[in-house]
């Protein structure tokens, strides 16, 4: 009973560590940026097919701006899929959340902005911290447990299980669009060769007329 025991808190030593050093690799850190009135601040975000993307922010107002005009400010956010099309914009709190999951494969554009507009200049600045997550960065798992009534080690498996899949989505997704430079780069060195085979082909067509036409002239001036 006791080695049962104290294989089963190996086991679940190893596991919470096994996640814990996943979480430190691939920890969202947040970071703060300066949001004008009149901009937009925006950030790419490269994520495989099916990957849960969460943006969490909180926009401090200057002092300098009125209580009431602060109340009233609200951020607004369009994001922009691979194939460049907006699906999504709308204004939120100061301090809010929002998540999607990926359509597709490839790079996806978040910009933030206000829902306020200056006449001169750029307006009064706010601070503006910023924390994107995807994956398993952008689950809840406390949330999850408390709704699916899971312990601590089911978890830290629950995790493990989501990076290993995060993980192998990004392989995928790597591996095809490997695959895909590397046809653009076979058509394009088809191409450049095709290119170099009309230009020698044209070089030994202007030669040859060339010198049919010198020949036809110094017959013509009877020097030959």
């Amino acid at each position: 009973g006791i080695n049962a025991e104290y294989g089963i808190d190996n086991t679940r030593t190893a596991m919470i560590g096994i996640v814990a050093l996943l979480a430190l690799v691939a920890h969202a850190t947040a970071i703060w940026v300066d949001l004008n009135e009149a901009g937009t601040y925006c950030f790419l975000e490269e994520v495989p097919k099916d990957t849960l993307v969460l943006a969490q922010w909180v926009a401090t107002p200057s002092d300098r701006i009125h209580p009431d005009s602060a109340a009233q400010i609200g951020i607004s956010l369009t994001i922009t899929d691979p194939e460049q099309f907006e699906f999504f914009d709308q204004t939120f709190a100061k301090e809010s959340r929002f998540a999607f999951t990926s359509a597709r494969g490839g790079e996806y554009k978040l910009c933030f902005g206000t829902n306020t507009t200056t006449w001169f200049g750029t307006g009064q600045a706010l601070k503006f911290e910023i924390q994107i997550s995807h994956g398993a960065d952008a689950t809840d798992y406390e949330d999850l447990a408390k709704t699916e009534h899971l312990t601590a080690v089911e978890v830290a498996i629950r995790k493990l299980n989501d990076r290993v899949r995060l993980i192998r989505a990004e392989q995928d997704y790597q591996r095809r669009r490997e695959h895909k430079f590397r046809d653009t780069s076979e058509t394009t060195n088809a191409r450049v060769l095709w290119w170099s085979v009309a230009q020698v082909a044209i070089l030994i067509i202007t030669a040859a007329w060339q010198m049919r036409y010198l020949r036809g002239f110094f017959t013509a001036k009877k020097l030959v």
